[in-house]
């Protein structure tokens, strides 16, 4: 007989939330499902299942795919900010020292 185990709330919800970060970093790198499931070496079926409900077990590789893609994405968002914001005020400082010189 296959004994099941109960998982708490808690448990439940953190699945939840790596499945939806694993949704989130593919949707942002534009990569396939099919893409990310042999990243994380598993089949596509296993790999839908976790952007749905959350991997159900974690495995080191699952981990250390997981924490590189999440490092990936950290330094794409840290890049588009600086151009987005610290390119501007860099160029608007320019513009005040170019105009404080003259």
């Amino acid at each position: 007989m296959k004994k099941t185990v109960q998982r708490s709330d808690e448990e439940i919800a953190m699945q939840k939330h790596i499945g939806d970060q694993l949704l989130r970093l593919r949707t942002a790198s534009r990569k396939s499902k099919e893409f990310y499931a042999e990243l994380f070496d598993v089949s596509l079926s296993t790999y839908k299942r976790w952007e749905s409900d959350g991997p159900s077990v974690f495995s080191i590789h699952f981990w250390l795919v997981y924490n590189r893609l999440s490092a990936d994405a950290s330094i794409q968002t840290k890049a588009a900010h600086d151009k987005d914001i610290v390119s501007p005020i860099g160029q608007a400082f320019s513009y005040v020292f170019g105009l404080l010189s003259k």
